[in-house]
């Protein structure tokens, strides 16, 4: 890298400076500063961006003064502060307020609301803070547990003009807590909350009441770009009722709402948007998620929807029929995963839950698929049982979507069925000249049961642990080398889902052309070399 040149310049040419020499405090060539200086500020910043990634910004930083000043901007551009210190003692430094532009607030929140709202005791400088960080634009906040964050810290930071992106993991609002304020809120361009996905309580009154404070007001619904909420805070009847002309990104993701009105009338008033993802459980005795009204014969009032995601399809939706050539991502699943339901160790949350899973099979899928007339979709995940129209399935999503560079695939063998016919999933998927990514879950007779006390489910060790994973992952090769030798050469990486006792991992095998012949190798880095986790 030039900077590191720069250093060993520097070292190298301190000796030759004079003792009388200004630049010898600093150990910097006084031609090499000079010669940075010369540089476009755009440029320079550009630079110490490319460089903050890869770590490489704080040596520079201490290369001379001059650099440090100039590299302030970069380097203190992002802060995180712990929400239990927000006394002037503990809070960032006054002196890096102009540059921040992102701020992370981590941890148990500090008790900073007083009686009166508009007063301000000095042992908490919040409020001023943010006041004086004219660069603050986006602000996070992670571990709030279960007590939430503070009235207080809620209104000076969404009420921030300047502020654009507000995202929150965890609840808000304590339990069973109500009391919303009101306030001018800042025009964001993306609200995201993100909750526990197996909470008890699904429903919280006053962070719903906040959202729709926010929502409400004329200047959020004008910017309002993306929309993150767990479903059962999103103010449905609000979202039906008001126009969201930049809305480009809906995700809601928890239990599936009643609402009397089909999704394509709630959002309907989102002529923008392109990516709608419904992450949404299916409550017992309740129908499948259907999207359009039985009747609809019309075109989507989204025309530059890129991106569907949604779980527990009903295969007679319309809407499949309707799909906008713009489509590009398409997910058809089961959330939570459908293997959640077929380990009695977690069934029986569900059970508590209330959840089923209401799973298509591969004849089903067939049927939704078939009406999709989306040639160009660059990416498509599916989650189904197997069945009698399994290669069916796998011949049409060959033939119906041509340019798949990514293909994801949960297939659940039948009831009272051990063969999983691999290599003839290869031989039907062959047509898919433009695969580069290929990830399978193919519930494997053989794969290791994990839970607690090893892959077992037994408070006992189980001894064949080790011997067990060894045998799937020669089964995850084998199966890799089988597939890849029927498919095109652009496929990259075959990954494989291995179930583990509290985390599930692709387990993904580099695809490679020596020559004329093909190798396939286990590459535990494949996906994050090539950017995918």
């Amino acid at each position: 890298m030039w900077w590191k040149k720069l250093r060993r310049r520097n070292r190298a040419d301190v000796a030759s400076i004079p003792a009388t020499s200004p630049s010898l405090s600093t150990g910097v060539n006084v031609q090499a500063t000079h010669d940075l200086r010369r540089l476009n500020d755009d440029v320079l910043l550009q630079i110490y961006q490319e460089l903050r990634p890869k770590h490489g910004l704080q040596p520079l930083s201490l290369t001379c003064r001059w650099v440090r000043e100039s590299v302030k901007p970069v380097l203190f551009s992002s802060c995180r502060q712990d929400a239990r210190g927000l006394t002037w003692e503990c809070f960032i430094p006054r002196q890096f307020w102009p540059y921040i532009r992102e701020l992370l607030f981590f941890g148990v929140w500090a008790q900073i609301d007083l009686p009166d709202d508009d007063r301000y005791d000095a042992p908490f400088p919040l409020r001023q803070a943010l006041s004086e960080m004219p660069q603050l634009t986006s602000v996070s906040i992670v571990g709030t547990l279960s007590r939430g964050v503070p009235r207080t810290a809620q209104v000076a930071v969404l009420s921030h003009p300047q502020l654009r992106t507000f995202d929150v993991t965890g609840p808000l609002y304590a339990p069973r807590s109500t009391n919303v304020p009101t306030f001018t809120a800042a025009p964001l361009t993306c609200y995201r909350q993100v909750v526990s996905d197996f909470r008890r309580t699904r429903y919280s009154l006053a962070d719903s009441l906040l959202l729709c404070v926010v929502v409400n007001q004329p200047q959020v619904m004008e910017s309002l770009e993306v929309l993150e909420v767990p479903s059962e805070f999103a103010p449905i009847a609000l979202i039906a009722e008001r126009r969201w002309p930049r809305l480009k990104r809906v995700a809601l993701r928890g239990e599936n709402w009643r609402f009397d009105r089909p999704v394509v009338d709630v959002m309907s008033q989102m002529p923008a948007l392109q990516e709608l993802v419904l992450t949404l459980a299916h409550p017992n005795r309740t129908n499948l998620h259907r999207l359009c009204p039985p009747d609809w014969a019309s075109p989507l009032p989204w025309p530059e929807l890129k991106t569907l995601s949604l779980t527990y399809p009903d295969p007679s939706d319309p809407i499949f029929s309707w799909l906008p050539t713009t489509l590009r991502h398409l997910v058809l699943s089961c959330w939570p995963r459908h293997f959640f339901f077929q380990r009695s160790e977690t069934r029986l949350t569900m059970n508590d839950l209330g959840w089923g899973s209401p799973i298509q099979n591969s004849s089903a899928m067939v049927n939704i698929l078939r009406r999709c007339q989306c040639s160009q979709l660059d990416s498509l995940e599916i989650e189904f049982v197997g069945s009698e129209s399994d290669m069916e399935l796998f011949r049409l999503i060959a033939d119906a979507f041509p340019d798949l560079s990514s293909l994801t695939m949960f297939r659940y063998r039948p009831q009272h069925t051990t063969a999983v016919l691999v290599r003839e999933i290869g031989e039907a998927l062959e047509p898919l000249r433009r695969l580069r990514y290929l990830y399978l879950y193919l519930d494997f007779p053989e794969a290791p049961r994990p839970v607690h006390g090893g892959f077992h489910f037994s408070p006992i060790p189980n001894p064949h642990a080790q011997e067990e994973h060894d045998r799937i992952m020669r089964i995850f090769e084998q199966s890799a080398d089988s597939i890849a030798r029927c498919l095109s050469p652009t496929l990259s990486i075959i990954s494989f889902l291995l179930l583990g006792a509290s985390v599930n991992r692709w387990i993904p095998f580099r695809v490679q052309h020596p020559g004329d012949g093909l190798f396939v190798r286990h590459a535990p880095r494949a996906l994050e070399e090539d950017g995918l986790l």
